[in-house]
């Protein structure tokens, strides 16, 4: 089977991963292909469950995994991260390799916006990416499709201009994709002054 192209963007909110994935995907289109715009960031499929399950019926409520207020005590939170990268794998095999035999696909979140989720959503550092397993697996997995992979980025100004209501997960979750985007050596894309074409077409010299 033949795949089709794949191009992963990660970054903060209000970056302009949406704009440039819908640009890509009109232009892909334009190219002969048929296009999915797919998403990846974390609490997917079995953990979305189980979150709910022991968030409203074991009254696991608390300040943990962002919007979902979902508890997970210290002892449990390497047992948390296994879960979510146990539900994760599916949806990066079904997306990044067995929809590609139909589909050119433009993933607007990427493996990496997981790991950013997960680790800020559980209130751990960086460096618990020395201890995890789990989380060495995402990496590797990121590594993997750092060819494909851009990073894309405003300055902080400018990202909770766009979007104020998010200013504090912003702030909170940027120290971590730059850490990230700087060890995996990411294509970056700054939309701080770059209108969205001109964007692309950064992104294209290096796709084609």
């Amino acid at each position: 089977m033949i795949l089709k192209p794949l191009v992963l963007f990660t970054g903060p909110e209000a970056s302009g991963k949406t704009t440039l994935a819908c640009l890509l995907k009109a232009y892909l289109e334009k190219q002969g292909f048929k296009v999915k715009i797919v998403r990846l960031r974390g609490t997917h499929t079995l953990a979305y469950i189980m979150m709910r399950i022991l968030r409203d019926l074991a009254g696991l409520r608390g300040k943990e995994l962002h919007f979902y207020k979902f508890k997970i005590p210290p002892k449990l939170r390497q047992f948390w991260i296994y879960v979510e990268t146990f539900s994760i794998i599916p949806l990066i095999m079904m997306n990044y390799y067995i929809m590609r035999g139909e589909y050119a696909i433009i993933s607007e979140r990427s493996i990496i916006d997981v790991i950013v989720w997960l680790l800020t959503g559980i209130n751990e550092s960086i460096h618990m990416l020395l201890t995890s397993k789990s989380l060495k697996l995402l990496v590797l997995l990121s590594a993997k499709y750092q060819p494909r992979t851009f990073y894309v980025i405003a300055s902080p100004q400018v990202l909770t201009s766009r979007k104020p209501i998010e200013k504090e997960l912003i702030v909170k979750m940027l120290p971590y994709y730059n850490a990230l985007a700087r060890y995996l050596h990411l294509n970056t894309v700054n939309t701080s002054s770059c209108n969205p074409q001109d964007c692309l077409n950064q992104i294209l010299k290096v796709i084609e």
